[in-house]
């Protein structure tokens, strides 16, 4: 089934054209949206990681999913070097970037700044869960010095909307009933690796202690390494 998944999204990213990129990596310091049949094929890529390279990966995986809303990271497979170690997988969003206009880019950051704080409201309400100032205020600027086509509107749509029809079978074939959601590469992977649910209890109920996370870390290991 991975294959299939590979090959589908093969036929979907050969769709987005090339361009330069310069390399400096400022567009990979947050986790991008990705589909559900993405994420499966990442998540592959990473048990199929030497052990050592994948449960550094889990690690920082967790890290950033544990900081949500404290604090702003990198992109957890953004590795030293700068560069990407699911270059080859990274998800639709990674590969389409430098490919917007600068009027929709900056139009998508304002809904994202509106939908976040939004969120940050109703853990206050809800939870007394206070989100940091300088979490909210961080925003990827858009690049200026990538080189290539710009995608209209419905050329990206037209993408994600393949995305959308592929999970849709990837759900028919494997009877998965779930609706479609916008989730992170990171949200998807902790969904698999533990449960978004019980780690967002533990936050809000500030129990999310040093000594829970490694225990967290180790269980998601020893998960990724029996299934």
């Amino acid at each position: 089934m991975e294959i299939m998944l590979t090959q589908e999204l093969s036929k979907i990213y050969k769709k987005v054209p090339e361009g330069q990129c310069s390399g400096c990596a400022r567009c990979c310091h947050e986790s991008v949206g990705a589909s559900f049949a993405e994420a499966q094929v990442i998540y592959k890529d990473l048990k199929n990681m030497p052990e050592k390279k994948r449960e550094a990966l889990v690690d920082a995986l967790l890290e950033y999913y544990f900081d949500v809303y404290q604090l702003r990271k990198k992109c957890p497979f953004l590795n030293r070097e700068n560069r990407c170690e699911i270059y080859y997988s990274r998800p639709l969003n990674c590969r389409i970037y430098g490919h917007w206009n600068k009027k929709d880019y900056n139009d998508n950051l304002n809904r994202l700044d509106i939908q976040n704080r939004e969120i940050a409201q109703i853990l206050s309400e809800e939870y007394g869960y206070k989100v940091k100032g300088n979490y909210l205020d961080f925003s990827i600027e858009y690049c200026n010095s990538f080189k290539g086509k710009i995608l209209s509107k419905s050329e990206r749509n037209e993408l994600y909307d393949a995305l959308i029809v592929l999970d849709s079978k990837m759900f028919v074939s494997r009877g998965i009933k779930l609706a479609y959601e916008d989730k992170g590469i990171v949200e998807h992977l902790v969904d698999k690796l533990l449960s978004k649910e019980k780690i967002f209890e533990i936050k809000m109920s500030k129990k999310l202690s040093s000594r829970m996370r490694k225990r967290l870390k180790n269980i998601a290991k020893l998960r990724i390494g029996v299934i």
